[in-house]
């Protein structure tokens, strides 16, 4: 089933937030204008917004203006990280439109993501925001945090399989978690419905992130909307690899460890030799087995929740996440 076909149920929902986001970052100054309209061009398919308002149905009747407001500045922040990842990662393309970084400079990504970060942080302004004003806070710093680990362990192989899981939540579970708490937050959810929602958030991001690395060696560039092996080139130490290195002979894990030393120089031939290692050594079984165990996690985390076509659609979502192909 089709991302599009299981967030069907909510479409309306999802048109709001995206004229929500039109609206919030629609300038008047020319230069804003141009960036902030190519960067809506290549919007994804808001699946943070979506937990925002299925965790916010999963609990109430309907969804408030405030759920949609808050859907909206999850989605910016979501949209600034992208920004500034690409540039650090000096990524061409995202979702098959040129980034902001290749079409004009570093210097615009930066100051661009500033500014989306910056609008973002100023819809928290308004009253009924500020129950998820902490939420927010602390996310924003395991994000970037994370970022910066991430960057400093670029190419070592002696990082460990809970180290990885450590980064890959901060990096993308911890924002899922506050889109599934947020959202039960503002539709005044018990504090039980919260930790169940927050704990579905939390491992569906887990598994999402494994997912997304494994895609790196195994996906569709032209479905997931960015070349494969980016993550191998930058020198980024990720599950499959993980399960590659332990498993192969000393010679292959000398041969990784030299292409990863030195981040993004290599021949073709070399880094399709490592993606075909990861392949035979089994890393992706592996990977699948355990994205497929944080999957079962987050469904086990809302058996609690009173039946509901929101439910059940989150139920979906947690399938869909490790069958995706892009």
């Amino acid at each position: 089933m089709s991302l599009e076909l299981i967030l069907a149920p909510i479409v309306d929902d999802l048109l709001e937030v995206g004229r929500a986001l039109e609206e919030e970052l629609r300038s008047e100054i020319p230069a804003v204008d141009r960036v902030t309209r190519h960067l809506l061009s290549g919007r994804g398919k808001l699946l943070r917004p979506a937990l925002v308002i299925l965790a916010s149905r999963s609990i109430g009747e309907g969804v408030s203006k405030s759920a949609i407001r808050a859907a909206t500045m999850i989605e910016m922040i979501h949209m600034a990280t992208l920004v500034h990842d690409d540039m650090v990662d000096g990524a061409e393309t995202r979702r098959g439109i040129a980034t902001l970084n290749h079409k004009w400079s570093d210097r615009v990504s930066v100051l661009a993501g500033d500014y989306v970060y910056s609008r973002a942080l100023a819809m928290l302004s308004h009253e009924e925001m500020h129950p998820i004003l902490g939420i927010v806070a602390e996310t924003v710093c395991r994000m970037s945090a994370a970022e910066l680990i991430q960057t400093d362990r670029r190419g070592d192989v002696t990082m460990r399989e809970e180290e990885y899981l450590s980064i890959a939540g901060d990096k993308t579970a911890s924002l899922i978690r506050a889109s599934c708490r947020i959202g039960s937050v503002l539709a005044d959810g018990s504090k039980a419905d919260r930790e169940a929602l927050s704990d579905f958030g939390w491992n569906f991001g887990i598994a999402f992130q494994i997912v997304d690395d494994l895609l790196d060696f195994v996906g569709s560039g032209r479905k997931m909307g960015k070349p494969v092996g980016v993550d191998l080139r930058d020198g980024r130490v990720t599950l499959p690899l993980l399960y590659m290195l332990k498993e192969g002979s000393t010679e292959e894990r000398q041969r990784i460890a030299q292409m990863l030393d030195v981040c993004g120089v290599g021949t073709e031939e070399s880094w399709e030799e490592a993606i075909a290692l990861v392949k035979e050594r089994g890393g992706v079984e592996r990977t699948r087995e355990v994205a497929g165990t944080y999957t079962e996690r987050a469904k086990e985390a809302i058996d609690t929740l009173a039946p509901s076509q929101a439910k059940d659609t989150l139920l979906l979502l947690a399938d869909f996440v490790v069958d995706r192909d892009g």
